[in-house]
This record gives structure tokens, sequence and C-alpha cells, in this order.
């Protein structure tokens, strides 16, 4: 492998590290974080600078909410999705940056339904949620949830 590329890969790998950690914020410590991490975080520093100015510039472009915004309702919904098969049915969840009201003011709650409806229908889920989250930049984050 190239050194440009080993540099490339490094900054691939590495923000899912930094990201996922907040950095290696110490109350998630093996909440979201383990020493597994912070060895990875090491060797990938070998290649290329993925310290703490690298996490910030991902986390605030991660939780630019006009950036979210420009995405439309349906690319918010299905930016950080997963399913999760329950005893009843289907749960789909939905992660957004900006908060419910952000997204309602901005879309309006008709489109906010109908966009909920027809993923629904599309992913044949019994039950929709969306996870609201704000972070600022020292990574301290605010949770909200909505089931639809």
């Amino acid at each position: 492998m190239k050194d440009g590329d080993q540099k490339g890969f490094a900054y691939l790998l590495a923000a899912a590290v930094v990201l996922d950690s907040y950095f290696f914020k110490e109350e998630l410590k093996d909440k979201k974080w383990t020493d597994e991490d912070t060895k990875a975080h090491e060797y990938l520093m070998q290649y290329s600078d993925v310290g703490h100015d690298y996490w910030e510039r991902l986390n605030t472009a991660k939780f630019d909410v006009q950036a979210g915004l420009s995405l439309g309702l349906h690319g918010i919904f299905i930016r950080d999705y997963k399913n999760y098969v329950l005893e009843g049915g289907v749960m789909g969840v939905a992660v957004s940056t900006g908060s419910i009201d952000i997204l309602l003011e901005h879309f309006g709650m008709e489109a906010f339904a109908t966009t909920a409806a027809d993923l629904c229908v599309d992913r044949d889920i019994g039950l929709f949620v969306v996870i609201s989250i704000n972070a600022d930049s020292e990574g301290n984050v605010d949770k909200g949830i909505t089931i639809f």
C-alpha cells in the first residue's frame, strides 16, 4: 500500500473511532469506547493526524443541523437508520441531528407524518422512532425521542 493510501485509509477508519467515542470522553469509557479503541487510534495516528482537531471537524459536520435539513426528511430518516426485530414486529429507528421541533418547523407536520408513514410502508415496520441528537463542540449531547 502506498503512503498516500495508508494516510487516506487511516482517516477513513479513524472517523468511526473518534466520532463514536466523542474523542474518548472520559464519562463514556466502557459505554461508547474501550481500551481497544485507544489502541486503534494510536495505531492510526502513525499514518494520519487524526487527533482532536480531526474529531472536532468531523463532529461539527456530523451535527450541522442546516446541512442535515438540506437532506430532506427522507434523507434525514435514512442517514442513520436501523431496524430492530422485536417480538411484536419490526421497529425502525432513525437518528436526526436537530430536534423534532426544528424538523417540524422546517418541513411541517404534514410532511413529517407523510414521510414517516411512507417509510413505515417501504420498510414494513410497525413502529418508527426518531431519536434526535444535538451536540455542542465539546461533545455534550442532548437527546430527544419521538415515536410514530
